[in-house]
Order: structure tokens, then sequence, then C-alpha cells
């Protein structure tokens, strides 16, 4: 009989303790036990619209449709996928009805580049993807890019820069206009990408991420540029920083450190703006290239991290890396980001023949062990259109 007893109470205690466990956090129990728990890496979509409409024309001979949206969709939740970065401009072309941008598709040389178009007469591609995504459960973060405005050769640049050339950023003679990418000391220029910001925040977006990233390089002139920051001389710099600092930077010496700060203060001067259109409950998240602070590599300017930390400006920080570097490479030179507050991904763009959705958990070991808290993958339609084939083995089945 005591044997029975002691059984019984031994099987309470066990009952109890196991009771207690499951409702003690695991975070707790690991700390009680001396372990930490792992930290679960993010994976992200890069959905460029545009691209998906093109390949599927280019590789597929056909029209891209709601329906592919909702197949993607469904493949990325199945895969893990937190949540989508919808790019909704495409050097100087609104890839969604926008009232503000226009949509120059139909001037590119390209023929599956008319395939955007097509999809937007019928459809329109944001609203179908606010509305699947909150159908399947994948937040839709807004893409927007702000210093890749223009690819002339290709028939794109933003009704901002065709009615207003002089808002480029500029070299010192004045003369030679970095094409596509606008000077935010201009207040004109911040408002029109304010006015961007508001009109895709009537749709029911999840957050807006912001890219620093830039197709300026592909212009034709742009090579037989050096290298270095030879641009950054527009109006509103040189008047400020004469201004603050008695010099003319065009034609007199000058301190460049205080002219990157400068450059950088309105660069925070629109995330400002940004964030207000935005409003407090959307997060805005902002890619920074991790070889070069600014829009290319001929020019640059400050990025104020602590600032944006400090005022709330941006949540997240993606800082991009080309596939070739390992991302645990440059984690260090990173890491701060999240001693201020923010999150802190890794930005990669992904080998065609390694993008499909099953490879996804071999991608992700990339920032396994790194301060990288998840990988936005770069980018859909590898992964729905090409699925693990190269563009170069899908043009020769073409020929």
């Amino acid at each position: 009989m005591g044997h029975d007893r002691r059984f019984k109470s031994r099987s309470v205690g066990v009952a109890l303790m196991a009771c207690l466990l499951a409702v003690w956090p695991l975070e707790a129990q690991q700390e009680a036990a001396g372990q930490e728990e792992p930290e679960m890496k993010k994976a992200i979509m890069c959905v460029d619209f545009f691209d998906l409409c093109y390949y599927a024309d280019w590789a597929e001979d056909r029209l891209y449709t709601p329906e592919d949206i909702r197949a993607l969709f469904e493949k990325c939740k199945a895969a893990g996928i937190s949540h989508v970065l919808w790019r909704l401009s495409a050097v100087g072309s609104a890839v969604y009805r926008s009232k503000v941008e226009d949509r120059n598709f139909r001037d590119d040389p390209r023929a599956p580049a008319h395939a955007t178009a097509d999809f937007i007469d019928q459809w329109d591609p944001l609203h179908q993807a606010c509305t699947l995504g909150h159908q399947i459960g994948l937040p839709v973060y807004a893409w927007i890019t702000v210093y890749d405005e223009g690819l002339p050769e290709m028939g794109h640049m933003s009704r901002l820069l065709r009615e207003h050339p002089e808002y480029q950023w500029v070299d010192r003679t004045g003369e030679l206009y970095l094409t596509g990418v606008p000077c935010y000391a201009f207040p004109e220029a911040r408002q029109f990408r304010v006015r961007m910001v508001e009109e895709i925040c009537r749709y029911p977006v999840d957050g807006v991420f912001v890219s620093l990233r830039s197709h300026a390089h592909a212009n034709d002139a742009y090579s037989e540029i050096p290298d270095g920051e030879q641009f950054g001389y527009e109006e509103p710099i040189v008047e400020e920083y004469r201004r603050r600092h008695g010099v003319d930077i065009r034609t007199e010496e000058f301190d460049e450190d205080a002219w990157h700060e400068l450059k950088g203060e309105y660069f925070t001067q629109l995330l400002r703006q940004i964030r207000q259109a935005v409003g407090p409950w959307r997060q805005v998240h902002v890619i920074v290239m991790d070889w070069f602070e600014g829009p290319t590599s001929k020019s640059r300017h400050d990025l104020d991290f602590e600032t944006w930390a400090e005022e709330g400006l941006v949540d997240a920080v993606y800082a991009m890396a080309n596939f070739k570097v390992p991302p645990a490479d440059f984690d260090d030179k990173y890491a701060f980001i999240r001693d201020l507050g923010m999150d802190l991904y890794c930005f990669r763009g992904i080998p065609d023949e390694d993008a499909t959705f099953e490879n996804i958990p071999a991608l992700m070991g990339a920032v396994e062990g790194t301060a990288f808290q998840g990988l936005a993958l770069m980018e859909a339609y590898k992964f729905q259109i090409l699925r693990g084939r190269t563009r170069e083995e899908l043009g020769k089945t073409r020929e």
C-alpha cells in the first residue's frame, strides 16, 4: 500500500512538473539551464513584378496572371517565407496603377517588357498582391526605389526627372548628370517621392521597403566616368555648404566629410517624410549597398543609422551582398545595427541554378552563425519561372 502511495505521489509530481514545463516559456527553461535559444532566421522573398511578367513572356511565351501570384505566394508560404518585398518601380516606371508616376513599358524596345503593361491593363498587380497575401497570411511590403529612376536606353525615365532633369545628381562642372538618380536636397524631389508613398499606402500594404539600389551603372555613358565621388554638386548642396562653411565646393577646396554628411542629411529628411506618410503602424525597411554608401560607386552620402534609430524612422536595415560574398565575411560590419534597436537582414542575389523553393533551407545556411536575422532572396522569377534553370540554358532552347 505504501509502495502504491509512493508511486502515486511520484506520478503526481512528474505530472505536475510536466504541466509546469508546458506553461513555462521555452526561453526561460533554456535560460535556467544556461542555454541560449537559437535565433530563428527569416527567409524573405524579393518580388520584382516587372521581371515576373518579363520572364513569363520570355521563357514560357505567356502572360503572367493573378493565379500565378497566388501560386507564388502559396509556394512562399509553404517554404516558410516570412514576408514579401514587392517592387513597385522599375527604373522610372510604376509597376502598379499609379497616378503619380508614369508607366513607360510600351516604350521599352524589348518585346517581353510589354507584358507588364498587358497585365496592368487587365489587373492592378498591387491590389492582387495585397489581397492574396492577406488571404494566404503572407505580409506584403511595398518596395520603392529612390535612386533608380531612369534608363533612357530602355525607354524608361521618371516623370519627375523628365520634367526636371536639373533634379538629378550632377558633376562639379554642372553639365554631366548622373542619369536617373534624384537629389533629395530639392524639396520638390522629396515631395514627389512622398506623394508616391502616400498613394501606395492607400493599398493595404504591411510596410514600405526603401531601396538605395540603382541601375545608373547601366546607362551608356556611365562606364566612361572614372570611379570616385564625381557627383553631388547640385545647387541646393552648393548653396547650403557655402552658407555653413563659406566655401564654394564647385571651385574651391573643401572638406569632403562635411560634404557627404550634408548630402546624407537630405536623405534622412526624406526618410522623415516617408515615415510620416507611412504612419506608425506600418514598418519602414531600408536597403543599403555593402560596397558603397549612397546611390552608386561614383557618388555617395553618409548613412546616419544612429538618427534613423533614435527618431524611429527605420525599423530594419538590409545590407546587400553579391552572391559570391559570404554574409559571414561582412556581418561584423553591420552588427551595430542591432545594438541600435533596428532589425538586420542580408539581401542577396541568388544564382539561377540555386533558386528553387526546395533549396531555400540550404540557402538560409549562409546567414547561420551571423548577426543577420534573416536573408532576402533575390528574386522570385528565378524561383517560380526559371526553377533552377539558367537563362543561358533557356536561351539556347529558344533559339
